[in-house]
């Protein structure tokens, strides 16, 4: 089975066909950048989908860091 992760596109390589990403670290249904960076540069390829805008999740420090997408990814985590 693949194991697929969410990332954020942090560059477009001059090639078009590379991008760096920082990934980030799931919590359930919710995700937050790692406290230590985790960057790569991947193939524009294995790109499954481009997500939509996510919502910060809660009113405390601790958990307004926490992002949430409105579309359900279990299906690809």
């Amino acid at each position: 089975m693949q194991k697929n992760f969410v990332a954020v596109i942090t560059a477009v390589m001059k090639t078009d066909d590379e991008i760096c990403v920082d990934f980030l670290k799931s919590n359930g249904s919710q995700f937050t950048l790692p406290e230590e960076k985790d960057s790569a540069t991947v193939h524009i390829n294995v790109v499954l989908m481009l997500l939509p805008s996510p919502s910060l999740c809660g009113g405390t420090k601790r958990t307004s860091e926490h992002l949430s997408f409105p579309i359900d990814l279990a299906s690809y985590l």
